[in-house]
């Protein structure tokens, strides 16, 4: 602060004060000035609000009172009180950022759009890593810590990097899609289990598995996946057998109450009328026949109340084959070969077409996934089988953490929800918490002992649990900002 000044006329003569006494006036003056100058700082020095309108979009926990939180903009803060105050860690990066994922707990990485960042000092200090391609085209959304050496992120149209060596290097997992399939294969979770096979689930549009850090990603596993077993049909017929229509009528009646599905139709085509009708000649006959089927199985679907929209035919015949010969001489051929089968039949499949946003699994083998409009899903068999449970909300929910006394997940409106049996039945949580404005909960953590519970969301919302997620309450009224790590 600079120097106080007076004015000169506080030092001036006059008939009723003494220059002792306007000197005197002046000092107290100053002394005032200063005292009130001092409580001004006094209380710019008082900490701020640490957010007001920062969404928090991820969180770790690495202690009981322990916590390292993400914030959609940068900023990375840590605490050591339960969410007391927070302290502001030194990032290299002013970029967006997505996920977090701590090894230990002092050992972890952070992503977001085109960066890695690794802290070995329980999140007081992070530095950038080497990413194996253009920063620009790595927009990256999930991590999870196998352990300080061992971690695979994930990014936009289905790229997965891994690294081996505590991050030293990464490479590619698996390359991202082709930008015409990108829609089909975008994830947006991606969770490892701490084990010695090191299996790891990406989560999204389906949920795929790989049985450990070696292998590729190759096992896909539908969200929903219902058969109802091939219906048959004779050589050159078109018709549903009676059985074939009572069993299909039967199987409509029990599944079209059923929110989020896709029925697709796919057709098989038996050898006998591949080599007679179809494969050497012209393949109009066999297209026809196809086509027949498909119409006949799509008009008992649509009789018994099933919309049109949400019927899909995959290996529809494809008319304007010699469209494409000129580019792919085979073309017809492989037609043949993906409809290939024991007998001819038509397969239909019912899909939930709904997106994941989070997937865990933990050391028992309860493996739960959740997702947009309220999707779960649940396994007991450490991910190996999934199936379907009752929607808890219509909303969408955006993360989840299993603990040893609850399972919790959360997501927009506010809502947060509590499953006491392993996730087969949900409760939804009210409590003084909820903001009339009803902004979203994004990511939910627990600590290694699953007793303390901390969820963050949009405009700097936290909440904090004590009883292992069974009950929830906002650890302080206005969270405070410690200085900065030394």
């Amino acid at each position: 602060m600079g120097l106080l000044r007076v004015a000169p006329s506080v030092f001036s003569e006059d008939k009723n004060c003494s220059p002792s006494l306007s000197l005197y006036a002046a000092m107290m003056l100053a002394a005032f000035l200063l005292a009130c100058s001092s409580q001004d700082d006094r209380r710019e020095a008082r900490p701020r609000e640490l957010w007001r309108e920062t969404d928090l979009i991820a969180i770790a926990m690495t202690g009981e009172d322990r916590a390292i939180i993400v914030s959609r903009t940068g900023p990375i803060h840590r605490t050591v009180d339960g969410g007391a105050s927070w302290t502001r860690a030194h990032v290299p990066v002013v970029s967006a950022l997505r996920a977090i994922s701590m090894a230990d707990a002092e050992r972890g990485w952070v992503v977001g759009d085109g960066v890695i960042l690794r802290t070995d000092d329980g999140g007081k200090r992070w530095r950038r890593q080497r990413l194996p391609g253009p920063s620009d085209s790595m927009r990256l959304s999930g991590i999870s810590a196998i352990d300080s050496a061992h971690a695979v992120a994930l990014g936009e149209n289905g790229i997965v990097l891994q690294t081996r060596d505590h991050g030293a290097s990464w490479e590619l997992a698996r390359a991202a899609a082709p930008v015409d399939r990108a829609q089909g294969s975008t994830f947006e979770d991606v969770f490892c289990a701490r084990n010695v096979e090191r299996r790891c689930w990406l989560a999204g549009t389906d949920l795929e598995t790989r049985e450990s850090f070696e292998e590729s990603w190759d096992l896909q596993i539908p969200m929903d996946f219902s058969l109802f077993s091939p219906m048959a049909f004779g050589t050159g017929r078109v018709e549903l057998s009676d059985v074939n229509r009572e069993r299909l009528e039967r199987f409509v009646s029990e599944n079209r109450h059923r929110e989020h599905l896709k029925w697709t139709l796919e057709p098989r085509i038996g050898p006998e009328e591949l080599e007679s009708i179809g494969r050497y000649r012209d393949p109009t006959a066999l297209f026809d026949l196809v086509a027949s089927r498909i119409e006949e199985v799509r008009t008992v679907l649509e009789d018994n109340r099933v919309p049109p929209e949400i019927i899909i035919v995959l290996g529809a015949p494809p008319w304007d084959y010699e469209d494409y010969l000129d580019d792919d001489g085979r073309f017809l051929e492989t037609y043949w070969e993906e409809r290939g089968a024991p007998e001819s039949s038509l397969r239909l499949q019912l899909r939930d077409e709904t997106r994941l946003r989070s997937v865990r699994v933990d050391e028992s083998g309860l493996g739960l996934a959740v997702g947009e409009a309220g999707a779960v899903l649940r396994s007991e068999d450490g991910g190996e089988h999934w199936q379907t449970i009752a929607r808890p909300t219509p909303f969408d929910l955006h993360a989840l953490a299993i603990g040893p006394r609850s399972a919790a997940a959360v997501g927009a409106q506010g809502g947060l929800w509590i499953s006491r049996d392993g996730g087969r039945h949900w409760e939804s949580l009210d409590g003084e918490w909820l903001t009339p404005h009803f902004d979203p909960l994004r990511a939910i953590a627990f600590s290694p002992s699953g007793e303390t519970g901390i969820v963050v969301g949009d405009k700097g919302r936290i909440l904090r649990s004590r009883d292992g997620g069974l009950s929830w309450l906002n650890p302080t009224p206005r969270p405070l900002l410690a200085q900065r790590e030394p």
